[in-house]
């Protein structure tokens, strides 16, 4: 393996029942392993080391990088889903979303603007991660009655 080193990851944690230290350290390199394994990292054994205030994996020779892919997108592109679209958008994301990053609302905007459709954004600084619905809501609920009122105002 060209371009590897060896890579430690360490979380600190508040006390941990000292029972439950194998199980988590498993956990831990279970879920890690699988995650380069899924990445395409390629890499050596993976140690772990537990305390109650910290959990540690220590991977040995991680590849740099991932291999080099192609990707191969099929079917029309994004910009086609909104052909004869007369409606308003309102675009919300929410900046700490891995499952649906702002950059990929920020496409969709990008699509539907191509297409010359009405569209607003807004990205919602957040640190719930996927989990937008713990947002504070009122934040949201105050976008969605501007841009309805907006709407109405224009369509009466």
């Amino acid at each position: 393996m060209s371009g590897e080193r060896d890579f430690l990851v360490e979380i600190g944690t508040e006390e941990l029942p000292p029972k439950a230290l194998p199980a988590l350290a498993a956990a831990f390199t279970a879920g890690l392993s699988a995650g380069l394994e899924k990445a395409g990292l390629k890499h050596g054994a993976v140690r772990s080391f537990a305390t109650p205030r910290r959990l540690a994996l220590l991977v040995k020779h991680l590849a740099a990088q991932q291999p080099e892919q192609t990707l191969k997108r099929r079917g029309p592109p994004l910009s086609a889903a909104f052909d004869g679209v007369k409606s308003r958008f309102l675009v919300i994301s929410f900046s700490s979303d891995w499952l649906y990053p702002s950059y990929q609302s920020l496409d969709i905007v990008r699509a539907l603007r191509g297409r010359n459709c009405d569209v607003a954004y807004c990205d919602l600084p957040s640190t719930y991660g996927h989990d937008a619905f713990l947002v504070n809501v009122s934040e949201q609920a105050e976008l969605v009655r501007g841009f309805l009122a907006s709407t109405f105002r224009e369509r009466s």
